[in-house]
């Protein structure tokens, strides 16, 4: 690798975030791009397929071992120009790579198993590749290879947090709006008649249990991280000893409350059909399981 000005690389093309993979004693590059592409370095790609050495050679390598005739007709055209093509970008040091899509170490395997099975190997290196080729496949396929270099770059806690700031955004205001009645008067009265306590529509406190199991079978169950979210924007203030605000008066009108007047209109129609509170309970956990369980994630300021 080399610092570069090479025309060929695609404008703006970068690693953002690297890792390595240990594999038959090499520790192999791995990337992250910022067009959303795995990739493995040139020379990462070359060990974990069993080719010794080490070093770069712009792509010659691979191409040379694709270059007989009756093994390259057994390879997707899609392989063979992404091997004719190494992938140019600029790593985290400036520096130009070379590497390939990790999609396209997928189906060199599948080509090389598929020449062995056909007897189209003609040597014991090309043998030693398709061995190679094989416990990669298997390893591909209890984890996946997105999945595998995720892992070892840290990209999932990245990709994680991003799909958990895109559900927060749909459903959860950067500011509270005003109270308007969300929670029909016989959601409380379906919870009363399980619990096996007296209902009177007109009192307006509800008593400490009911806040509890709002949290618990409507906003832990709206989608992962909403709970957490607003108990973040909405916290208990200490000496009140309550919240400034209810919880739905976060919510989005465009999705936020929608998917919470579903939610609640689903809760009412199960709670009618149960006869106790461990029998609706029971059927809840199975139909809509908690969401709320996540792991901790820096939101920034609101």
């Amino acid at each position: 690798m080399t610092e570069t000005t090479d025309p060929l690389v695609e404008e703006g093309l970068r690693s953002i975030a690297s890792g390595e993979r240990i594999v038959g004693g090499y520790a192999i590059p791995v990337y992250n791009l910022n067009d959303g592409r795995r990739v493995l370095s040139e020379r990462g790609f070359l060990a974990v397929i069993g080719v010794k050495g080490r070093g770069t050679s712009n792509g010659h390598r691979l191409k040379k071992i694709l270059s007989d005739r009756v093994l390259r007709a057994l390879f997707s055209k899609n392989v063979l120009m992404a091997i004719e093509e190494p992938i140019r970008f600029k790593s985290e040091r400036n520096l130009l790579t070379f590497g390939y899509d990790a999609e396209i170490l997928k189906g060199f395997c599948v080509g090389f198993v598929r020449a062995r099975e056909m007897g189209a190997l003609k040597t014991d290196v090309q043998r030693r590749y398709a061995e190679y080729c094989q416990t990669l496949l298997i390893a591909f396929a209890d984890l996946g290879i997105k999945a595998w270099i995720d892992e070892a770059t840290g990209y999932q806690k990245v990709r994680e947090r991003d799909a958990l700031h895109r559900i927060l955004d749909t459903y959860i205001n950067s500011h509270w709006a005003r109270w308007s009645k969300t929670f029909p008067d016989e959601f409380y009265q379906q919870i009363y008649r399980l619990k096996g306590h007296p209902f009177d529509p007109d009192k307006v406190a509800r008593p400490g249990f009911i806040g509890k199991l709002t949290s618990d079978i409507v906003y832990s169950r709206l989608a992962p991280g909403v709970l957490d979210e607003l108990e973040r924007k909405n916290p208990v203030v200490e000496e009140k000893g309550y919240r400034q605000r209810k919880h739905h008066q976060w919510l989005t009108e465009d999705h936020g409350h929608p998917k919470l007047r579903e939610h609640i209109g689903n809760l009412i129609f199960m709670m009618r059909g149960a006869s106790h509170w461990d029998s609706f309970y029971r059927n809840l956990q199975r139909a809509a399981p908690k969401l709320h369980e996540t792991a901790e994630f820096d939101f920034g300021e609101a």
